[in-house]
């Protein structure tokens, strides 16, 4: 995520043309500005990045990576495979609710509070 959030960022800003290919080298000596500049679209494709590396295996698939490699899938409260709009809200909402300390309780083999949410549950692979 990191490296597709700094790779996103630099493209952005030589491609909008808010920061020279050759300043890039070296960001440390950029004017305030321009590394504000870099800072702001690292940070935008960082949120993008947190929500689209997730979400697109999921929407394609059901399963993240993390969870193939577990044996799990997303599913609904019935067992049939999530709509793609259950998807994207469990997926929006997932960073927010871990960061509030709503993903503690899949560590003890509970729902989480983004899953709660949006009607999905992660279930063993059949």
């Amino acid at each position: 995520v990191i490296a597709i959030s700094i790779g996103a960022a630099a493209g952005a800003c030589v491609f909008l043309e808010e920061i020279p290919l050759h300043d890039l080298s070296s960001l440390s000596t950029l004017p305030f500005e321009e590394r504000a500049v870099f800072l702001l679209w690292a940070v935008r494709a960082s949120c993008a990045a947190i929500v689209l590396v997730p979400l697109l295996p999921l929407l394609m698939t059901g399963k993240t990576v993390g969870m193939a490699l577990a044996g799990a899938r997303l599913v609904t409260m019935e067992e049939d495979p999530p709509s793609a709009a259950r998807v994207v809200l469990r997926t929006l909402l997932a960073p927010v609710s871990i960061a509030l300390g709503g993903g503690v309780p899949a560590l003890l083999g509970r729902s989480t509070v983004h899953d709660r949410l949006s009607k999905t549950v992660v279930s063993d692979d059949d």
